[in-house]
């Protein structure tokens, strides 16, 4: 198990949610990990309630377990980066 994220630890951007328009639906997500920048190969979120890893194999930003539109995990990490100046 990993440790939490205790409050005074945590960056600003840690746990604010993000909203997120694909394909005509809106989806709300969380970065759920103290380090993101640009060079990360794998980003861990809250995507709708639900726990998701994104992983970035070298080309390009997929749902680690597989399932899940490829375009979708590029556009989480687009809006992500150009929220955060990454």
């Amino acid at each position: 198990m990993e440790e939490p994220i205790l409050t005074e630890q945590k960056p600003a951007y840690v746990g604010l949610p993000l909203r997120i328009t694909f394909a005509g639906s809106d989806h709300e997500l969380r970065l759920l990990q103290k380090e993101v920048d640009r060079r990360a190969y794998s980003l861990r979120i809250r995507l709708d309630d639900e726990l998701h890893t994104l992983v970035n194999p070298g080309d390009g930003w997929r749902f680690e377990t597989g399932a899940g539109n490829a375009a979708f995990a590029q556009a989480i990490w687009h809006a992500v980066s150009l929220r955060y100046r990454l």
